[in-house]
């Protein structure tokens, strides 16, 4: 452990402070799993700290030794990241959204007064600052935020549609909620039975979102939408959770498992996105795509802190209509 210690972390990667009173009004949590390129996982945690907010980092359990020493070490050196040892996991396994959702259920019971959480993988990058994150959240009103898409039965495996506590509705990994949803997940009897229904399934951690915040005639979830209403009318502004093209578009990186790699190229377009997050980046296919995102953020982090107002025009379009989440089209 003397390796990585809190002042050789501090050296290597800038966790910054409050930057802002209105960010300390209104702090965010974040659930990650992550498994690889632990350089990589420490500059996203770097990019998206603040004190005030709260993380949990799920470790995937095919994680190399020093994998998990460094994020032991950031988390004694930062006790608002919380480290936890999830299962081997597969691609596509019930293990993601497990791990995922354990650590929802610890935030939720945490006593931190979070206001708004993000789930993320640790290929992730952030487009906005955490004052954009903190504005447009806030903009959001309580709303519950994620991908919807119909879901493919195949995906059931040998389960069966009638034996689900309530329809299922695709979505994806990505979500962003409230701390009111949060803890309605953690006590609703309803939310666990659906979670358990998943295990079996192909791409649990693609059906768990959209279901139970989808489903509103059957399921109360604070700041929850009419999913088969959202399906019918496909209408769409992209998720504002994360920025992930589907093959259907031509994009200047690569694709991997049907969605794109973004490389160098693609930052133009990027930075110009309203999303919050962007997914995915590599380090094994032109890093310097990951490393100029996160080194971008940070100075307008940096920038921002000198100045008294921040206009957000750029999320207005999206914004004026984004009270529930909607169906994505994939639009670039």
């Amino acid at each position: 452990m003397k390796h990585f210690s809190c002042d050789a972390i501090k050296r290597w990667f800038d966790f910054f402070p409050i930057l802002s009173e209105e960010e300390h009004r209104f702090p965010l949590a974040y659930s990650m799993l992550v498994h690889k390129d632990v350089t990589q996982v420490m500059m996203l945690l770097s990019a998206i700290y603040q004190p005030q907010n709260q993380f949990c980092v799920a470790v995937d359990g095919n994680a190399d030794e020093t994998f998990w020493q460094v994020l032991k070490a950031v988390s004694h050196c930062y006790p608002n990241i919380r480290v936890l040892v999830a299962k081997r996991i597969e691609w596509c396994s019930y293990e993601i959204i497990e791990a995922i959702f354990g650590c929802v259920m610890r935030l939720a019971k945490s006593t931190a007064d979070w206001k708004y959480m993000q789930i993320l993988s640790g290929v992730d990058a952030p487009l906005k600052t955490n004052l954009e994150m903190v504005r447009i959240l806030t903009a959001l009103n309580g709303s519950f935020n994620t991908e919807i898409a119909p879901f493919e039965w195949y995906r059931l495996n040998r389960k069966r549609m009638k034996d689900s506590p309530l329809p299922i509705i695709k979505s994806s990994l990505a979500a962003t909620f409230s701390r009111e949803a949060a803890k309605f997940m953690a006590e609703n009897k309803m939310v666990q039975e659906q979670f358990r229904f998943l295990k079996g399934t192909s791409c649990a951690d693609e059906s768990l979102w959209g279901t139970i915040a989808g489903n509103p005639g059957l399921l109360p979830m604070p700041g929850g939408f009419d999913g088969r209403d959202f399906l019918w009318r496909k209408y769409g502004c992209i998720n504002k959770s994360r920025h992930c093209l589907k093959v259907t578009f031509r994009v200047i990186g690569r694709y991997y498992r049907l969605s794109c790699i973004y490389g160098v190229d693609d930052l133009p377009v990027l930075v110009r996105r309203s999303e919050l997050m962007a997914h995915k980046l590599y380090l094994d296919f032109q890093p310097a795509a990951f490393f100029c995102l996160i080194k971008f953020e940070q100075l307008r982090n940096i920038k921002f802190m000198s100045l008294h107002s921040i206009s957000l025009c750029v999320e207005c379009r999206c914004l004026e209509r984004v009270i529930n989440p909607l169906w994505s089209l994939n639009e670039p």
